[in-house]
């Protein structure tokens, strides 16, 4: 049996190559022969190869870093068209949130916000509807789960309706209180006699702020609140404003008038003066002027024996000036106006003839019919002109002498002024 030599590489320090290997060739007896050099070189060449490849190899990179998902999502109604979403940022390294939206079809991403920014405003929104939202962050990287999910129903659509409109009238005047009206004066500082009670001088801002009201029946982006603030005296108000006004050139005298108003006070009471506080303002008949404002008519809620805080109050219709109808007539027998709740106030008055007492007045509360008169004198001879302003003058009380100043703010708020009629002939 012949012994074989099998020719193998070694690295040695002798016998050196051209490459630092050394040979061990094999015997003439194994009958086999030598390798070539070329071969040599190119085993050589490529276990070289392999062995720098293995030493100078990088390690492999470290993953992503995780972007934390935010949290605690909070979604509101804005308005009857818009919802509001807020949540809480937990991560760091994040390029942007994506905000997906589901309203019956399924969550797709709707809006996208910059990194940090943890609040967003969703527009265009039908009536009616259950929106569902949720808010993950990403960066270039990866992203994050989802935050909880919450939802949020628009309300129903806010169509102005007048049920108590007469037909034929026709409309000149609305307002919803997308910017405050122009004031004639604030505050007002002086009572219904015209003596100044020296009421102290504040800005606008303080007695008349628009407020984003969300359950304001018609425009919940828009209602004028009126401020009553402390140590107003008795007799004063925090300002007057003309919706409408023929002297200024803004309408034109009306026999028939139909006002609707959205009102009511925001807190649980309100301080109330021992007789009527004048919230809902004034409309004038009669020719005016400098000299003469002719007859004003005012809508009231009247108060207790003593100044106090209300809840509750009833209603009253009361003229003041040349045509005097006494205070205390013409009131609703219950307290039907209450504190914390909207309320839609309509009238109706129609002018009475020269000479006679004819003249109408209707007042409806929430659909309700709560006081109808049909003996009303608005105008006489020397005044002959007809409905030709409407102020919307606040009075805390009539200058009752020995009354204290208002000993606290309160409010009164205000949303949608429709005023129509028939012109004067």
């Amino acid at each position: 049996m012949h012994r074989m030599e099998a020719w193998h590489l070694q690295f040695a320090a002798s016998r050196q190559t051209g490459i630092g290997l050394t040979q061990r060739w094999p015997t003439a007896s194994s009958g086999r022969a030598a390798p070539s050099n070329f071969l040599i070189l190119m085993i050589g060449f490529v276990l070289i190869t392999v062995i720098a490849a293995c030493s100078s190899s990088t390690p492999p990179e470290d993953p992503p870093r995780e972007v934390m998902a935010p949290s605690d999502l909070t979604v509101v109604v804005a308005s009857d068209s818009q919802i509001g979403g807020a949540f809480v940022d937990n991560s760091d390294n994040e390029d942007l949130f994506s905000v997906f939206r589901d309203h019956g079809s399924g969550f797709v991403e709707h809006l996208t916000l910059p990194a940090n920014q943890t609040t967003f405003m969703d527009a265009d929104l039908e009536a009616e509807t259950t929106y569902y939202y949720r808010v993950r962050a990403a960066n270039s990287e990866t992203r994050s789960g989802f935050s909880n999910t919450d939802s949020a129903t628009t309300p129903p659509d806010t169509v102005p309706t007048y049920p108590n409109q007469p037909s034929g009238y026709e409309r000149f005047a609305e307002i919803d209180f997308t910017e405050l009206p122009p004031m004639i004066s604030f505050p007002h500082d002086c009572d219904f006699a015209g003596m100044l009670l020296g009421c102290a001088d504040r800005e606008h801002s303080e007695h008349w702020t628009l407020e984003n009201v969300p359950d304001a029946p018609q425009s919940p982006n828009g209602v004028m609140r009126v401020i009553f603030r402390e140590g107003l005296p008795p007799g004063t108000g925090p300002g007057i404003w003309d919706l409408w006004d023929d002297l200024d050139g803004f309408g034109k005298p009306l026999s028939h008038m139909y006002v609707s108003a959205w009102v009511r006070i925001p807190t649980s009471d309100f301080e109330t003066i021992s007789n009527l506080v004048k919230l809902f303002g004034f409309f004038s008949s009669g020719e005016g002027g400098v000299d003469v404002i002719g007859n004003t008519n005012f809508i009231v809620i009247w108060g207790g024996a003593v100044t106090q805080l209300m809840s509750e109050w009833t209603l009253g219709f009361h003229q003041q000036n040349f045509l005097d109808r006494e205070e205390g007539q013409n009131v609703t027998n219950e307290r039907v106006f209450t504190a914390g709740e909207w309320h839609q106030l309509e009238y109706v008055a129609t002018l009475n003839d020269i000479g006679a007492n004819n003249g109408t007045f209707s007042l409806w509360m929430d659909g309700t019919l709560l006081i109808d008169l049909d003996d009303v004198v608005f105008r006489d001879a020397a005044h002959p002109a007809g409905f030709w302003k409407i102020h919307w003058n606040p009075v805390w009380g009539g200058g009752v002498g020995g009354d204290p100043s208002k000993s606290r703010d309160d409010f009164f708020d205000i949303d949608h002024v429709y005023v129509s009629g028939i012109v004067l002939q």
